[in-house]
């Protein structure tokens, strides 16, 4: 297995699997690959000693959040457990990221409420939880989001980052985008190319 490689593990209720996702680079360009396998023992994610837990994340988007993680220069080498379809009592199903660094760099906390708006992120020291955070939706996006409107300057201007500013009122978080004015959900933006 390369050193690059990411082993997982996920569970159901009716029998286990074992899915073992390699992320690897091949020729500079990020190559992902996943096998699954059954079993019927129960399979668990092992604790950390120190770093983070990003626990309930939406189910299927903690392999996009992988991704995204490991596009960052400064967490390309770090140790990453990805856990996919676990059972929750809140979510029904939900997926978890284990991740053995200090911090996550501030910019990817807006692209985590984008992905999975809800996730709680716990700090663990001493196979302890220190500290818990709910990620909220931001009252500002920059350079995360991509505009659904097609013919937004955005989608045409390779090199302008695009902005997004949150509309108060209560109920699913509304943004409108800085240069074509825009409304939109927060569930209907999806994340920027160079996110």
């Amino acid at each position: 297995m390369p050193p690059e490689a990411f082993r997982t593990a996920g569970r159901s209720n009716a029998a286990c699997r074992v899915e073992t996702f390699y992320l690897a680079h091949r020729k500079g360009r990020s190559v992902f690959s996943a096998a699954v396998q059954r079993t019927s023992s129960p399979l668990f994610i092992a604790k950390i000693a120190s770093g983070l837990v990003i626990d309930h994340l939406t189910p299927g988007t903690g392999v996009e959040l992988l991704r995204v993680l490991h596009r960052q220069p400064e967490l390309s080498d770090i140790p990453m457990t990805l856990g996919v379809g676990y059972p929750s009592t809140r979510m029904g199903r939900k997926d978890l990221l284990k991740i053995q660094c200090d911090a996550l760099p501030p910019r990817l906390m807006p692209l985590l409420s984008l992905l999975s708006p809800g996730a709680t992120v716990k700090r663990i020291r001493d196979y302890v939880t220190q500290d818990r955070v709910v990620v909220t939706a931001p009252d500002l996006l920059e350079h995360v989001a991509r505009c659904p409107n097609p013919v937004c300057i955005t989608n045409a201007e390779p090199g302008l980052e695009t902005r997004f500013r949150r509309l108060p009122g209560d109920g699913p978080a509304r943004y409108r985008c800085h240069y074509c004015e825009r409304i939109a959900l927060l569930s209907e933006l999806t994340p920027a190319a160079g996110a």
